[in-house]
């Protein structure tokens, strides 16, 4: 495959991801480190479905193990949002706490430290398209999430996510669940961040334990070189800053830099753009880790 082929294929095995990383993230400016946990453990739940998948119609099978990669990192969500608004932790916390339970849990689950799935038929696979089928369902599944977040961004709901980003308090003084609300977004976010995890498995033909290793640094890495190709649209920005970072990769691959050190250049990067804004003041409730 070429380089274009290898950045387009990448950048949309991790759509759902950065969609995921925007809300969370980016609009409610919620420092999520669980979305490793929900990468990993979505595409562990779907890899145990794919085997029950063999003899079902692509379609059907297709769905199912789509909704229980969904599932699984919304269940992620689900336990880091809780214990943020049930045990009082801040969420910070209640993340760590998450990843180091899913940590076990995920080798529960899976039962060794990786899982093949090239012995399986491949869900991503449709007959309906010759050449490259799977980067067609690829492309299918990244719009439709694009599509969606950015019509659930029009409602009530999506602007209540970004309420809570800029003035959580606006909830005390109106009949609006701040629980609700929360914990929406961030299961929201787990669960296309398990939608990812399965994708980048299944492209691969493996899932491992260790795959969802520095997920949280590389949606913010993102959405900053998303910043750069405004005024696009905050989703399309953001998926094309996706791009952008997969560009960068591939010419740093180019000149020879090893890419065992690339999370280097992401904390570097990361840190040069968000320094000059820690000097300014800000508030209590700024100083997560908003985009």
């Amino acid at each position: 495959m070429t380089a274009v082929g290898i950045i387009v294929e990448q950048t949309l095995l991790y759509v759902p991801l950065v969609v995921g990383a925007y809300i969370d993230i980016g609009l409610m400016k919620v420092p999520d480190l669980a979305l490793s946990s929900a990468f990993t453990f979505g595409a562990i739940t779907a890899a145990k479905v794919v085997p029950y998948c063999a003899h079902l119609p692509q379609p059907i099978a297709l769905l199912i193990v789509l909704i229980a990669a969904l599932a699984g990192g919304t269940f992620v969500g689900l336990i880091s949002s809780t214990l943020t608004q049930r045990a009082g932790f801040s969420h910070l916390l209640s993340s760590i706490i998450t990843e180091g339970l899913f940590h076990g849990i995920n080798q529960m689950v899976l039962g060794s430290p990786n899982m093949s799935l090239s012995n399986y038929k491949n869900p991503l696979a449709t007959s309906l398209i010759t050449g490259h089928p799977e980067l067609f369902l690829l492309t299918v599944i990244a719009v439709t999430c694009l599509v969606f977040s950015y019509l659930l961004l029009k409602t009530p709901l999506g602007y209540c996510f970004g309420i809570y980003g800029t003035n959580p308090r606006f909830f005390d003084h109106h009949r609006i669940s701040l629980p609700f609300v929360f914990g929406a977004g961030v299961m929201l976010s787990n669960g296309l961040a398990g939608l990812a995890g399965y994708c980048f498995a299944q492209s691969n033909g493996f899932v491992d334990i260790s795959m969802g290793v520095g997920i949280p640094l590389f949606a913010i890495t993102a959405l900053l070189l998303g910043k750069i190709m405004r005024p696009l649209p905050a989703l399309l920005a953001g998926a094309a800053g996706l791009g952008l970072y997969f560009v960068l990769q591939q010419i740093l691959l180019r000149v020879g830099f090893n890419l065992n050190y690339f999370m280097l250049v992401q904390s570097l990067l990361i840190l040069v753009v968000l320094l000059p804004h820690q000097r300014k003041k800000r508030s209590a409730h700024s100083s997560s880790l908003g985009i």
